[in-house]
């Protein structure tokens, strides 16, 4: 484990060991990348959600680690374990389904730490990007010109997209979130109070939502491959939970968890709105109770350059002006008596 983790950070040069010595390194790692991948598919759901918790901890900017496990299959192996393991209810009674949720929590987070890019900054390798202004007022996310891409996780965002299935998965535990009520040892909240080893926080339903919400922020960089998938209704989440029908609906979900009590889970939606949107598509009825009716900006930029953040105050005739698809701000922006509210939503501000 120590020696995964600690060789090949993202400086990228070669040690200078003879080819023979570094073909057995090469074989030693490709044999300990494909163990543990196996090991994500052990039907023992803790042997399970500690390999994928490895994982998570070892591609974390370092790209040897990144492109290593990407090639022993762990995409695959992490997606079916986010699959197929059903989550349970805090109140089960079975330690076996108490780590359901840990093995599902772990294989959500070691899909986002893979999806990621790192580059070469200081303070971890983060990328950093900005919505910037292109040809015809068209957005676009893109990296910021001073930076310089170490580890590119383009390729794995891409196979995780084409997996339909994963993607309605992850955007069902992101729709689990926020956590509600008072926090307490029963209703952890997996930012604040949350502890690994705690019998109560390793079986709640609490700890699902960030990691599903981190893995489709990453993914969302390359939202511009993000095709849209259709979601059917499942068990997996609650009944009042509003689940997505496409990419456009899961921002519903994540508008609320940007604004959840829970730091985690609000970094992790507020993530994935940065990188999906160029501004704040969400409005709530009423700004002290982001529980409440909620309305989604659809994506707009009108043909001088403006975007539904800046029709606050607009007018009857400002809210017809069009984008240059000729769709204009009254149907997309909420503001405008557009967007896609919730039933019942009605605009009574003009500010968020």
């Amino acid at each position: 484990v120590t020696f995964i983790i600690t060789e090949g950070k993202n400086s990228g040069a070669d040690s200078g060991s003879s080819s023979s010595g570094a073909d057995k390194d090469d074989k030693k790692k490709i044999r300990i990348y494909t163990s543990i991948v196996n090991l994500v598919a052990s039907d023992q759901m803790y042997t399970s959600a500690m390999a994928s918790h490895l994982i998570y901890i070892a591609t974390f900017s370092n790209r040897a680690n990144q492109e290593g496990f990407a090639k022993a299959g762990a995409v695959s192996k992490l997606a079916t374990a986010v699959q197929e393991h059903q989550p349970a209810s805090s109140s089960s009674s079975s330690p076996h389904n108490h780590n359901n949720n840990l093995s599902i929590m772990w294989a959500a987070a070691a899909l986002q730490n893979l999806a990621a890019s790192y580059c070469d900054t200081e303070g971890g390798g983060r990328c950093y990007w900005e919505w910037m202004k292109k040809e015809r007022n068209e957005m676009k996310l893109t990296l910021q010109p001073e930076m310089q891409i170490l580890s590119d996780g383009t390729p794995i965002r891409r196979e995780m997209l084409n997996d339909a299935n994963l993607m309605r998965r992850l955007m069902e535990l992101a729709c689990t979130g926020p956590v509600r009520g008072e926090m307490t040892n029963q209703n952890p909240y997996v930012g604040e109070n949350a502890v690994a080893g705690n019998p109560h926080h390793e079986a709640s339903s609490n700890i699902l939502a960030w990691a599903a919400a981190g893995a489709l922020k990453n993914v969302a960089i390359s939202a511009h491959l993000w095709t849209t998938i259709l979601v059917e209704t499942t068990t997996a989440a609650p009944p009042t939970t509003v689940l997505p029908n496409s990419r456009d609906d899961i921002m519903h979900c994540l508008c609320r968890l940007a604004h959840s009590p829970d730091w985690l889970e609000g970094n992790k939606g507020q993530g994935a709105l940065r990188y999906l949107r160029p501004t704040d598509p969400c409005w709530f009825q009423d700004d002290n109770k982001t529980t409440g009716n909620l309305c989604v900006d659809h994506a707009f930029v009108d043909t001088e350059g403006y975007t539904c953040s800046d029709y606050g105050h607009a007018t009857e005739e400002e809210c017809l002006a069009t984008d240059d698809r000729g769709v204009n701000a009254k149907k997309a922006c909420c503001a405008c008596g557009g967007g896609d509210p919730e039933e019942s939503w009605a605009l009574t501000t003009k500010t968020r």
